[in-house]
């Protein structure tokens, strides 16, 4: 269609018996001419999609701070200090291992065509083909994860402890999981090239690579850990006849921290769509950002009214 329209406007201009030179340098000059403004509309298209993964991941880092505060307001106030270095330590921790190892297990050797356990290529980030952006939008992802995790171990855990558990989640556990589901070598990927029951696990934003991973890692740990000393037992390990309250030490930064991860969620589940320079991805991203927010006010919502009616039935 291109190249018919081409000829029919180098026709109207030159006649293809007597001009005949003039007419076929016409149609190469519209040609090259196209074919160049195609090329720039695509690095403008690649450009904008680029930087939305890079606004978007600076959106789910911000969550960071929301957990650091929603953990220092529900602990006690001897404690804060430590909480906010421990959310610190997955960001550095963190952002070491995923360098070093995390995002090649997750996408390194996506071209080999095989379903495979973990990548093996791109560590330490060694390959000129790496998109940058996409990393970074990861890194973000795997440093929520890993604080999912900092509030169930909060006033029970060592630094020491907590910053190899953090490098190993995200150098490892979390990049196995997240291979699984979203490399095109993964055995549940949606975009393999024989998916699993022919439709894979379609995960638009990690329920299962980040929510589930790491609801289950703080899981493991709480078990592991037990409850906080003085909550069930005392010093001497004796069960109290009734379990001691614990109560938090602000609620400023409780309420704080719940809003810095709603604010976030605009970058951690539009930002999945993992670009913004078509109509079609413009309007999924809008979709998800209004499910976010519709789920963040139901969620909260259900919350109240189902703490108020335990608290009545007491």
């Amino acid at each position: 269609m291109a190249e018919s329209a081409i000829f029919k406007t180098c026709s109207s201009q030159f006649n293809s018996t007597t001009e005949l030179a003039g007419l076929l340098e016409c149609i190469v000059t519209t040609q090259e001419s196209t074919f160049a403004s195609k090329n720039d509309t695509q690095d403008l298209a690649d450009g904008i999609d680029s930087f939305y993964l890079i606004f978007a991941g600076a959106l789910v880092y911000f969550m960071q701070t929301g957990f650091a505060m929603l953990c220092a307001g529900s602990i006690r106030a001897k404690n804060v200090k430590n909480v906010l270095l421990w959310n610190l330590l997955d960001s550095c921790g963190g952002g070491i291992a995923f360098w070093m190892t995390g995002y090649a297990f997750i996408y390194g050797g996506d071209d080999l065509g095989k379903k495979t356990f973990v990548g093996n290529t791109d560590f330490f980030l060694r390959n000129d083909g790496i998109r940058l952006e996409n990393w970074f939008f990861q890194f973000a992802f795997a440093c929520a994860l890993s604080s999912i995790v900092a509030g169930t171990v909060a006033e029970r855990c060592k630094m020491t402890a907590y910053l190899f558990y953090s490098f190993f989640l995200v150098g490892f556990v979390y990049p196995v999981v997240a291979h699984a589901f979203w490399s095109t070598n993964g055995f549940l990927s949606n975009t393999a090239a024989d998916p699993l029951w022919g439709s894979g696990a379609i995960d638009l934003a990690g329920s299962g690579p980040v929510h589930m991973t790491g609801g289950v890692t703080a899981l493991v740990a709480a078990i592991i850990l037990g409850p906080r000393m003085g909550r069930f037992y005392d010093r001497d390990g004796v069960p109290l006849e009734e379990p001691k309250e614990i109560p938090p030490h602000s609620v400023t930064l409780q309420f704080l921290g719940t809003f810095c991860l709603w604010f976030g969620w605009y970058g951690f589940n539009p930002g999945s769509v993992l670009g913004i320079s078509s109509a079609e991805k413009g309007q999924v991203a809008a979709l998800v950002a209004v499910n976010t927010t519709l789920s963040a006010c139901a969620g909260a919502l259900s919350a109240m009214f189902t703490s108020t009616l335990l608290e009545e039935r007491r």
